[in-house]
């Protein structure tokens, strides 16, 4: 467990020292090591343990706050480098999450589709200036995909990238905060990205709760979240106090794969009885 903690705050300790995060082979390293440690397989005791001292030496929300700066970095990079690339497709296979970004979206359109076998459209919260969750959801797997971002700036660099595709793929963008769309667009998944829920349960819970209340009877919502180690990058999401939503199953990864997808439905409305 030790090397664990100490390859964790020696870790914190560079990173929250920098005063840019953007991409280099020095930060890309220091996250990289950071992402390793957090997928190391341990039993659940040790992983409390670990916890624990990393809430102890660091404070857990530091760490998840610094991990989100630097995802937010690399994400407006690699943007922006898509939206100046000579090659755009041959530049968007390099970049270095392409690969996991692509099974994680299989995975949990697997589990989605176990109770959702007829979806095709997607309201993709928190969707970012490098929205491959959208793009692998709509090229791959004929979905549409309205990609709404509370920073107008995240959907003007996924645009600027997404223009350029050969073939144009069925995804819109709306600049908005989650919280104020009334009615929730009619979509039929409601997908929530890892990082839109917030660091503390009670701002989670406030927020799936708004959602809860304006989602269609019928209509599924998908949150990503995290489990085990995997807590050292992103805050767990408590989906129990969803109280009016419907359970329908979860994908833990075992594999390079970090977050967690967990799929659950407003009850349908019941039909009405004959006259």
């Amino acid at each position: 467990m030790q090397p664990v903690i100490q390859t964790i705050t020696e870790t914190f300790s560079f990173l929250a020292n920098q005063t840019d995060l953007s991409p280099s082979p020095q930060i890309n390293q220091y996250f990289t090591r950071l992402v390793t440690s957090a997928l190391v397989p341990l039993p659940e005791a040790q992983v409390t343990t670990i916890l624990a001292e990393v809430e102890s030496q660091i404070g857990l929300a530091r760490l998840r706050e610094l991990c989100g700066t630097g995802e937010t970095a690399l994400e407006v990079h690699w943007a922006k480098q898509l939206a100046n690339a000579p090659d755009m497709l041959a530049t968007l296979h390099d970049f270095p999450y392409y690969q996991n970004y692509r099974h994680m979206v299989q995975a949990e359109l697997a589990l989605l589709r176990q109770h959702a076998p007829t979806a095709k459209s997607v309201l993709l919260v928190g969707s970012g200036p490098l929205p491959l969750t959208a793009y692998f959801l709509a090229a791959e797997h004929g979905m549409a995909v309205e990609c709404l971002d509370i920073n107008p700036q995240a959907n003007q660099l996924a645009q600027a990238w997404l223009q350029r595709l050969p073939t144009p793929l069925p995804i819109t963008f709306t600049s908005a905060d989650v919280r104020n769309l009334t009615p929730m667009p009619q979509a039929d998944v409601v997908w929530l990205c890892a990082l839109v829920l917030g660091q503390s349960e009670s701002e989670q819970e406030r927020l799936l709760h708004t959602i809860e209340a304006r989602l269609w009877p019928g209509q599924f919502i998908g949150i990503r979240s995290v489990k085990d180690l995997r807590c050292l990058l992103y805050p767990k999401v408590n989906c129990r106090c969803c109280t009016n939503l419907q359970f329908k199953g979860v994908f833990h990864p075992e594999n390079e794969i970090v977050n967690s997808f967990v799929v659950l439905q407003k009850p349908p409305a019941e039909p009405r009885s004959a006259q």
